[in-house]
């Protein structure tokens, strides 16, 4: 029987809309990148402090996901449906959508800025062993800022080889391009 009210079950506009985007972004995303594109990188959300990070993002990361993992898609769009499909119901379609972008946006900002906090100190360490790479200085920021590094082998193979050359300026250069993709 009948009510004439819309179904719980329903998917709301501006719901189905935020849906069919990220799922098209996401399936857009895979395919551009046989073509060599990296929409992730172009529109995924990357801190202030980076060489990537475009004012852009702030939006656009509200609509990327995972590719490499399908239940990232998958989850944040059942959540989308049963949660965002009641509130615009409540709200209606323009206090929804301001909501989702406003909230999305607002998440994007404190996740930079908390990352960006903490990431400051890594950050200044990796300037300072640039200015005067060391092979203690080395030493000593991959211990602090490569989790597991005593037990990886290729480091410590490396330390050790430069422990016994440290002169060499190939050691100095491959030490300052792994602190420079550390951080």
């Amino acid at each position: 029987m009948s009510t004439g009210s819309p179904s719980s079950f329903s998917v709301t506009p501006v719901v189905r809309a935020l849906i069919i985007t990220c799922v098209a972004l996401w399936l857009l995303t895979i395919g551009v990148s046989e073509m060599g594109i990296d929409l992730t990188h172009l529109l995924g959300l990357f801190n202030f402090d980076s060489p990537f990070f475009r004012p852009w993002q702030l939006f656009t990361h509200l609509f990327m996901h995972d590719t490499k993992e399908p239940f990232h898609l998958f989850f944040n769009m059942l959540g989308l449906w049963m949660f965002g499909s009641s509130l615009e119901r409540y709200w209606g379609p323009k206090r929804f959508l301001a909501y989702f972008l406003i909230t999305g946006i607002g998440a994007g900002v404190v996740q930079t800025t908390v990352t960006n906090y903490q990431l400051r100190p890594m950050l200044i360490a990796a300037n300072s062993y640039e200015t005067t790479p060391t092979y203690e200085a080395f030493d000593q920021f991959v211990g602090q800022y490569l989790p597991g590094s005593f037990d990886n082998e290729q480091v410590n193979q490396f330390l050790k080889e430069w422990y016994y050359d440290r002169d060499n300026p190939g050691y100095i250069n491959d030490s300052r391009q792994l602190v420079s993709e550390i951080a």
